[in-house]
């Protein structure tokens, strides 16, 4: 008897120890991710585009601030935080780029803190290897260390790709989608928008997608919801739609940048995939990710049906298509597109493959587990 109660508590010991193991392999990944966005800040000087943001957000009134941004291409989001930032912690380089040194890692603790506080399975799953892709992903450390946008753009796009995916969900179940989500997400896409150009056509591109979703399905209230939203964003926006129409197109600024080509998407890929500065960096990756993978159980936390979550990666799908040809298309006359430019679009990717992976065969059922 003492030895049969004895396996028992062998056996607790290994499943409890077994359906905790993800915990701390996303923290070192987490502490990792965190580590790469803060050392050698000052490695290097500021160049030419860090220089702009700086200088401009060193004037002595918001007023002159302004004044150089109503010539400048890019909204001035940023550059206002920038400014706000300088008059608390000084005007060094090191300063500069912290915000968005803060940006990236709290882009980490926000998925990290969604992965904790979700109950669905499947969601717990995607948060946490999102966290684990985001922590090391090149392009979002890079530009965790430098004085420009990105970083904050990458923040921003986490909770509104979230919204989307949600709201799809409640679409495509015919329910109604909440007045204050969507109040935030607005606000939230609003702010994008004025975080960088890529910021605005990558919400118009979400906002005409969830509409178009409601007009297939004839969700009448969804739908007056989404199209007011859309033509909130744009009366919002029009200081920046005239910079957009008229500065954008004869700027010496991007005067450098080519038409389309496979060079700027591989640049792109490159920044969200590569896994930067490790030692055999995808054999260590893919050994954690797998010991994750396989220990994650499910007990006691409920998933959701499969009908349902599977058109989380469509969703991002669809949307990554759409702008990626639009912009292409664009491009052939103005060429706007740099590898930096589409980062709008790096959590997107993340989430969505992240979710592909969090989703094995043997979990593609409607069952409801229960304590």
């Amino acid at each position: 008897m003492r030895n049969y109660i004895d396996q028992i508590s062998r056996t607790k010991l290994v499943k409890m120890i077994s359906n905790h193991l993800h915990l701390p392999i996303v923290l070192i990944f987490l502490a990792m991710g965190i580590y790469y966005r803060i050392i050698h800040l000052d490695l290097q000087s500021l160049w030419y585009d860090e220089l702009f943001s700086v200088l401009a957000s060193q004037k002595s009134s918001l007023i002159e601030f302004f004044e150089i941004y109503s010539k400048e291409t890019n909204p001035p989001l940023h550059g206002l935080l920038l400014f706000n930032w300088f008059l608390i912690f000084g005007n060094s380089p090191i300063v500069a780029r912290s915000l968005s040194v803060v940006f990236g890692i709290s882009s980490l603790i926000f998925l990290f803190y969604s992965a904790l506080k979700t109950a669905d399975f499947v969601q717990k799953k995607t948060f946490f290897i999102s966290t684990i892709f985001l922590s090391v992903s090149f392009g979002a450390v890079y530009y965790s260390q430098e004085a420009r946008p990105y970083s904050l753009m990458i923040f921003l796009t986490l909770p509104i790709t979230i919204y989307y995916c949600n709201f799809w969900k409640k679409i495509l179940l015919k329910q109604s989608i909440s007045i204050y989500s969507f109040s935030l997400f607005l606000f939230l896409s609003l702010l994008l928008s004025y975080t960088h150009y890529f910021g605005f056509l990558f919400s118009l591109h979400i906002f005409a997608l969830l509409g178009l979703l409601s007009l297939w399905f004839r969700s009448k209230r969804n739908i007056f919801i989404i199209f007011f939203g859309i033509l909130l964003l744009v009366f919002l926006f029009l200081p920046e739609i005239y910079k957009i129409v008229n500065l954008l197109p004869q700027s010496q600024k991007i005067s450098w940048i080519p038409k389309p080509n496979p060079t700027i998407y591989y640049e792109f890929f490159n920044y969200v995939f590569f896994i930067n500065r490790l030692s055999n960096p995808w054999i260590i990756f893919v050994i954690l990710t797998i010991l994750f993978l396989y220990n994650m159980k499910r007990d006691g936390v409920k998933i959701e049906k499969i009908n349902i979550n599977f058109y989380i990666p469509i969703s991002i799908l669809l949307l990554t298509l759409l702008f990626l040809l639009s912009t292409f298309f664009y491009s052939l006359k103005n060429p706007i597109i740099t590898g930096r430019n589409l980062l709008v679009l790096a959590f997107p990717l993340i989430y969505a493959s992240s979710f592909i992976i969090a989703y094995p065969a043997r979990e593609l059922d409607s069952k409801t587990v229960r304590n």
